[in-house]
């Protein structure tokens, strides 16, 4: 390839395919630190958890804890403040599909609000048995010692060693439901998550030891991977793929339902990564404290530097990247895109006039080569930008392009 014929500067190779990482917004009193944040799929908003720790009034009763969260939009105007007290630590929050900022405590207390902090739900779930109950010596239910929130809503072990799905959870009758065990497995959880598969079903998804399990009311599969014990899990955007990190280092993207390795890669770091994500469903995330890396299927990678901490959000089109400073998206080139570029650039100079010129609006391009609206808006990343005196809806949209 000549240099008249190459791609654009701010594109990024992986492999035989291109990435983009654009700037959206910038932040200037927003406090991030990855662990404390939490944002909504498809360009949604975002919470900032305080860490105020135990109430104010202490002295009075030093088993209150105050939660405090901070709500943004996506181009990080402040949306609204919640605060509430609970008895027990807080041990996951995030965001379901419909927006509602869901917070799960030890106790089985899960308390929702809606964007503009209106509390929705706070009730207490069970998430045991008599015998589990009898196994971890604790009346009520047993604790839940890990969690994560879906889409749909949350994944949740118990101290008991039980893995619960819980749908609905902003609804007065949320379905919670036991899933099936392993009689084989003998070691303890350590990675959790949730899938939706294509079919719109929900499966938790767990590492014990050296293997990885899909589980659900009906049944559970698993399959052993090589490489070490299993500490960090992620599936893709679509639920096709699972992306794994080893105890030697190893990331493997395996199909969803287990029967094949489609990507091995050695990270070559003794440190496992902060958090995995997915830019798409095309490429594997690993995220450190000072970069990330995606890998591509075929083992190719781009390495993205970041000297402040980061929240990654995997999106159907791409990856965001939230962080004090502001927000990123980072997507794959459209193959059609990397084509009009490339013949631009070679072309005769009123030829590459007009499509330099297309290039810096695409967006036009691509709604002149598609039949239908609905297609585009499928292809392209969509950011909800919230107005703040109409908390109740998305008041409009824009492409981020």
């Amino acid at each position: 390839m000549t240099s008249m014929s190459a791609p654009p500067s701010e594109w990024d190779r992986l492999g035989n395919v291109h990435y983009h990482r654009r700037h959206l917004y910038s932040f200037s009193d927003v406090r991030i630190d990855g662990r404390n944040c939490a944002a909504a799929v498809n360009g949604g908003a975002f919470a900032v958890r305080s860490t105020a720790g135990k109430s104010a009034n202490a002295a009075a009763d030093s088993t209150r804890h105050a939660q405090q969260f901070t709500v943004y939009s996506a181009s990080g105007v402040h949306l609204c403040d919640v605060a509430y007290q609970s008895s027990c630590e807080l041990v996951a929050h995030g965001w379901t599909r419909e927006e509602l900022l869901v917070c799960v405590h030890g106790d089985g207390r899960v308390v929702v609000h809606d964007l503009g902090g209106r509390k929705v739900r706070d009730a207490r779930l069970s998430f045991s048995r008599r015998e589990d109950e009898e196994k971890s010596g604790a009346r009520g239910g047993a604790a839940i010692v890990r969690c994560e929130v879906w889409g749909g809503g949350i994944v949740a072990e118990t101290s008991a060693g039980a893995v619960f799905l819980v749908a609905d959870v902003h609804t007065d009758a949320p379905r919670v439901t036991r899933t099936k065990e392993d009689a084989s497995a003998n070691s303890a959880i350590s990675a959790l998550h949730a899938r939706v598969t294509p079919e719109g079903a929900a499966e938790a998804i767990f590492a014990r030891g050296d293997s990885v399990f899909a589980a659900h009311e009906r049944g559970v599969r698993s399959r052993r991977l090589a490489g070490g014990a299993l500490i960090r899990l992620c599936a893709s955007p679509s639920g096709r793929f699972l992306t794994v990190f080893t105890s030697l280092g190893k990331m493997l993207v395996v199909t969803a339902d287990l029967s094949e390795t489609a990507t091995e890669f050695d990270a070559k770091s003794a440190t496992p990564p902060e958090q995995v994500a997915w830019c798409g469903d095309d490429a594997a995330v690993m995220y450190w404290p000072t970069h990330l890396m995606i890998v591509g299927p075929h083992g190719n990678f781009i390495s993205y530097a970041y000297d402040t901490p980061a929240r990654l959000v995997s999106e159907v089109d791409g990856l965001r990247v939230i962080t004090s400073r502001g927000h990123e998206l980072i997507s794959r080139v459209p193959d059609p895109v990397v084509a009009a570029s490339r013949w631009a650039l070679s072309s005769a100079s009123s030829r590459a006039h007009f499509f330099r010129a297309s290039l810096k609006d695409w967006r036009s391009f691509c709604r002149a080569a598609s039949p239908s609206r609905r297609s585009v808006a499928r292809a392209l990343s969509l950011i909800h930008i919230s107005e703040p005196t109409r908390l109740r809806r998305i008041s409009y949209a824009v492409f981020c392009l």
